[in-house]
């Protein structure tokens, strides 16, 4: 039987596919590289910055579970991509057929447990837009 939580440690993944499946944006991956010296490589065809997985994962940026989901770190943040999507259309359906909430404090909940964070934060921020 196959390692559920089986990924490639040398893997490299972008720092858009880091930053979605450590729910954390583009600009925190930025200071988090610059912060902890993470080594970077360019990928020759896209330009992009590439990180190790497993430099991510020994960090804490990443967890195991997270890079393992659908068998390679790139499968599983474009998994985590479609993820984040899905829950959008749905919050958009909902809304569409009055179910949902025109509330902007909820709205700006939902959308920040969408974005991956706690429900704790999420009320915080929600509250510091209200005011």
């Amino acid at each position: 039987m196959e390692d559920p939580v089986a990924y490639d440690p040398d893997e490299r993944i972008p720092r858009k596919d880091a930053a979605r499946l450590a729910r954390r944006s583009q600009d925190t991956i930025r200071r988090l590289e610059r912060r902890h010296h993470l080594a970077v490589e360019r990928d020759e065809a896209s330009q992009q910055v590439t990180y190790r997985v497993q430099d991510l994962v020994d960090l804490g940026v990443l967890h195991i579970e997270d890079v393992a989901t659908a068998g390679s770190a790139a499968e599983s943040a474009e998994l985590a991509g479609a993820r984040e999507t899905i829950a959008h259309l749905r919050a958009d359906v909902a809304e569409r057929d009055g179910r949902g909430t025109t509330d902007p404090l909820r709205l700006a909940r939902t959308a920040c447990r969408t974005a991956g964070a706690s429900k704790l934060r999420c009320t915080l921020t929600a509250r510091r837009l209200r005011h």
